[in-house]
């Protein structure tokens, strides 16, 4: 439940963003980092600017930029240990919704850091494109390479796969294992 009174204590504001990126255990797009925050408390949007300019140049956070040059935050070592000294400042009410929301945020994102498909250019003119679909330690499920001969023919490989990994991994363990494909059917092999 969103707290409502408005938080514009900017120490406050700089202690949930610090204990924020500190459980989100990743680095964080600024538009995600707002939407984590926000839905979760009342904070005084020109103060929470400040406090998040402050903790970069104080290097308790650092900045980057993603491929589509969004903004995105990570927690630096002086912010973990200042997250760990000033967490207890946070009133319950403002950290335990943050930290439920955490979780199923990122949900998504994790499920598509388990599947990769790579395109590797093998010679002048050849490609392979290599695919994998990841457990939660980060073992393979799956691992293949494909010999595609052009990029276009790689490029389509991964992006198909990337499409329905799901259905392209049950297709692979159906005809390994010598059972009818059933695409809609469930089986006693489904592991995904």
């Amino acid at each position: 439940m969103l707290y409502k009174r408005e938080i514009d204590d900017n120490a406050l504001i700089q202690f949930i963003i610090l204990f924020t990126l500190s459980n989100a255990d990743r680095p964080v797009r600024y538009d995600d980092l707002i939407n984590l925050i926000f839905d979760n408390c009342n904070v005084n949007y020109a103060e929470f600017q400040i406090a998040l300019h402050h903790l970069v140049e104080i290097g308790h956070i650092g900045k980057t930029f993603d491929n589509s040059k969004c903004d995105v935050f990570y927690i630096l070592d002086a912010g973990k240990e200042a997250n760990q000294y000033f967490e207890g400042s946070i009133p319950v009410y403002i950290k335990g919704p943050i930290k439920k929301y955490i979780k199923p945020y990122f949900k998504e994102d994790e499920a598509q850091q388990k599947i990769k498909a790579e395109i590797n250019n093998i010679r002048s003119d050849e490609y392979s494109a290599k695919l994998g679909i990841y457990d939660d330690d980060d073992l393979p499920l799956l691992e293949v390479n494909f010999y595609a001969g052009n990029r276009e023919e790689a490029q389509k490989i991964a992006k198909n796969f990337k499409s329905d990994p799901e259905g392209v991994y049950k297709k692979i363990l159906h005809i390994l294992l010598k059972l009818p494909y059933e695409p809609d059917g469930e089986s006693d092999t489904d592991i995904l």
